[in-house]
């Protein structure tokens, strides 16, 4: 499990590291911590919610759709992959309460558009459930 720090590490080097090595490697720890922490929406959320740095405020969203993205693929892949952990019903509930508590906030418009983003893809799963 990691810290919100950690999570400020790794997004910052995904998204402004100007080594593309960096970045990528960067960006699979950042999903993969995603996927192994129930904690982790939330700690994004967090991110993506608070005023006092907007563009790390930005990538924590765009964060969040990834993750979701991976959560959704993962669970089409479970059927395959015993490894893999379905989207399970609990946590897309808790992942949809915290989009829309999201978007009471004062957040930024463009970090509204990425939670409602995250919500559509997870309205959209659920209807083809």
């Amino acid at each position: 499990m990691m810290n919100q720090q950690e999570y400020i590490n790794l997004i910052v080097m995904a998204f402004q590291s100007k080594e593309t090595q960096t970045r990528r490697k960067a960006e699979e720890q950042l999903i993969q911590a995603c996927q192994n922490d129930a904690r982790s929406v939330e700690i994004l959320c967090e991110l993506s919610s608070q005023q006092n740095d907007l563009l790390l405020a930005e990538q924590a969203a765009i964060t969040i759709i990834t993750a979701v993205k991976k959560f959704i693929g993962n669970t089409s892949k479970t059927m395959f992959d015993s490894n893999l952990e379905p989207y399970a019903v609990e946590m897309r509930l808790h992942h949809v309460d915290l989009f829309v508590q999201m978007l009471t906030k004062q957040i930024s418009d463009k970090i509204k558009v990425s939670i409602q983003q995250a919500l559509q893809q997870l309205v959209y799963y659920d209807k083809c459930k």
